[in-house]
């Protein structure tokens, strides 16, 4: 499930996971999608820590807010 493909912006895909590359280093697991308006992620690093988000009314893939809820939870701490 964890062999995956680079498919832009620090994600890389594959058959189960997506992956995350961290800025600061490291890697989320989990995975992210849209439809009809609503954009989720829910990823998990290798030590517990995880983070979910839902973005109602979204106009866009959602990226920059999770970009930068990901730096401010595994970045900042």
């Amino acid at each position: 499930m964890r062999t995956t493909v680079p498919i832009g912006m620090g994600f890389h895909y594959g058959p189960g996971l997506e992956r995350f590359d961290l800025p600061c280093g490291g890697q989320l697991w989990g995975h992210g999608g849209q439809l009809l308006g609503y954009v989720t992620y829910a990823y998990r690093r290798d030590d517990g820590r995880s983070l979910t988000m839902l973005l109602a009314s979204g106009r866009d893939d959602g990226f920059v807010p999770f970009a930068a809820a990901t730096g401010a939870a595994y970045c900042l701490t």
